[in-house]
């Protein structure tokens, strides 16, 4: 048979990394700094609907926010080598700031498709202090699908178009064709990706839970 190689030459990195029990003290300051803040703040113009955001540099307002910056720092140190970076003063180069909170809590709440940062911006990424229930809570944490769970971070393919326009619709698309990743907010995890990354926070179906994010930009230093 003829020897058939499979090459990954253009993946979208993206990673999930999960600060475990370690941080249970940290997720719950950070939960009530989180709602202290929407009590004193108006929301802030920026992707959602039906929801609050807060301003930036809450890592400069906040002591729970300037703990989670310096996890995330240390994570982006053996992150960035993978990439290249291997040869440089990362700390000189890079800084990870603007974190922003994100909270909704009513039905129909959602997060529209949208991307972070500007040309300085390497990765985004958001936190989840706080789980999200909904469905099936022994159910997967990511997921390729086109039908999202209420509240589930959904990526998206960035040549999703041109693949979805040169296969049949009977195709199982995932990972090669253009898939919607869906990814279910769970207490501890960061999420890595890089900025030009399409993505949005589906609906809330209902009201009465709370999901709480966390947003940040790791760019380059001015």
């Amino acid at each position: 048979m003829t020897d058939i190689k499979t090459h990954l030459f253009f993946p979208v990195p993206v990673h999930i990394v999960n600060f475990g029990e370690d941080a249970n003290a940290m997720n719950d300051e950070l939960c009530i700094d989180i709602m202290n803040e929407k009590e004193l703040t108006p929301t802030q113009t920026r992707s959602a609907i039906n929801g609050w955001q807060s301003n930036g540099l809450m890592e400069e307002k906040y002591s729970s926010f300037e703990e989670l910056r310096y996890l995330i720092d240390q994570v982006f140190k053996n992150v960035l080598p993978k990439f290249g970076f291997a040869n440089i003063d990362i700390d000189k180069e890079f800084v990870c700031k603007e974190f922003w909170a994100n909270v909704l809590d009513s039905a129909g709440a959602f997060h529209v498709p949208h991307i972070h940062g500007t040309g300085e911006t390497l990765f985004a990424g958001v936190y989840y202090p706080a789980n999200y229930p909904h469905g099936e809570e022994d159910g997967p944490d990511l997921r390729a699908s086109s039908v999202p769970e209420p509240g589930d971070l959904v990526l998206f393919d960035p040549a999703s178009t041109d693949k979805r326009s040169v296969i049949p619709g009977n195709v199982d698309r995932y990972p090669y064709y253009g898939s919607e990743i869906c990814i279910r907010p769970r207490k501890g995890n960061l999420i890595i990706f890089p900025s030009y990354l399409s993505h949005m926070v589906a609906p809330l179906t209902r009201s009465g839970l709370t999901r709480m994010s966390i947003s940040f930009s790791y760019m380059k230093r001015n």
